[in-house]
């Protein structure tokens, strides 16, 4: 608003150089110009019209312009901070483990032990479930709590595993694939929750 203001004070400083201060031909005296003297002053009018119109419609399209940017900007920073737990490469390789197990008990285990499935797959669920919980918090601390409730749910995972290789669901090799995708998990857990730590 301020520099509108000071815009329109030189626009009013304008007309009124041209309304109120007429040029008089030379060998005209006193105040009353002659038809030549207000017939530029019109001129010059006219061309104070023009120019404000033009500064109007400028400011307008500027001031358009700069909502725009605004909205895109704000949009930005919205978009931005919308479910950062999807941006973390943690988050996406333990989602990559919980697929790679779901196929697992889904094509070993499945119906043949029903309490042992209905187990693993709330483990596996929980893994991801509190990385995306504990992103909401704006507490590193509480944060970290919650990747330590992933750590511990991939050990139950690993152990349930341990157990359909025990009832010969699955074998031990299909097992040690398992436990290495298990170990890799555990470890950029750790190493996140650590940094949240420090």
């Amino acid at each position: 608003m301020v520099c509108y203001k000071k815009n329109v004070g030189g626009m009013s400083e304008w007309l009124k150089e041209a309304v109120l201060k007429t040029v008089v031909p030379k060998g005209t005296v006193g105040s009353n110009p002659t038809p030549s003297a207000r017939k530029f002053n019109f001129v010059k009018f006219h061309d104070w019209l023009v120019a404000v119109s033009s500064w109007q419609n400028g400011s307008a399209q500027h001031v358009d312009a700069t909502s725009k940017n605004l909205t895109a900007n704000s949009n930005l920073v919205r978009d931005s901070m919308k479910f950062r737990f999807k941006e973390f490469r943690v988050y996406q390789d333990a989602k990559d483990y919980c697929k790679f197990c779901r196929d697992v008990i889904a094509n070993h285990i499945g119906r043949r032990d029903t309490s042992l499935t209905g187990q693993l797959e709330r483990a596996l669920n929980s893994i991801v479930l509190n990385i995306a919980e504990g992103s909401a918090d704006n507490s590193d601390a509480e944060f970290a709590r919650f990747l330590g409730i992933s750590i511990r749910s991939v050990y139950e995972s690993v152990a349930g595993f341990d157990l359909a290789t025990l009832y010969e669901y699955i074998d031990d090799g299909l097992n040690e694939k398992v436990e290495d995708k298990a170990h890799i998990l555990v470890k950029q857990l750790a190493s996140f929750r650590n940094k949240l730590r420090t």
